[in-house]
């Protein structure tokens, strides 16, 4: 009996899986961001976001200040040609309510400006909520 529970309790800890992040595409993602293309981003930035749970404080409630710091650090440092920013945290006021990150980037010698809406649901892993041009 006693290795049965052994055997059984590994089973279950080999097969508890962890959040995966991936590496957005970061070319993708540029076409996404240019062409208002809400499949394609949602696709990239989605990659970024599957473990970043909320984590609830006393200074932020919903628990997502510190995730979207951390999205827009993954985006600088996978696609640099981009500059992503928090533009806002739990600024528009839905339900739940929406953050948004601003990302430039050069195109034909211009500097394009998108805003990525971010729905910031103290229930749920940070998610992607739509594209708009600044």
């Amino acid at each position: 009996m006693n290795k049965l529970f052994y055997i059984a309790t590994i089973l279950i800890v080999i097969s508890c899986k962890k959040d995966v992040i991936e590496s957005p595409d970061c070319k993708r993602l540029r076409t996404g961001l240019l062409e208002l293309n809400e499949s394609i981003v949602k696709q990239e930035i989605e990659k970024l976001t599957a473990d970043l749970h909320p984590q609830p404080q006393a200074e932020d409630p919903t628990g997502h200040m510190y995730n979207l710091q951390i999205l827009v650090d993954r985006l600088n440092n996978d696609c640099s040609e981009f500059i992503a920013s928090v533009s806002c945290y739990a600024c528009i006021e839905t339900y739940p309510p929406m953050s948004e990150v601003l990302v430039e980037f050069e195109e034909a010698g211009e500097t394009r400006k998108v805003i990525i809406d971010l729905v910031t649901s103290g229930e749920d892993i940070l998610r992607f909520g739509g594209i708009h041009v600044q």
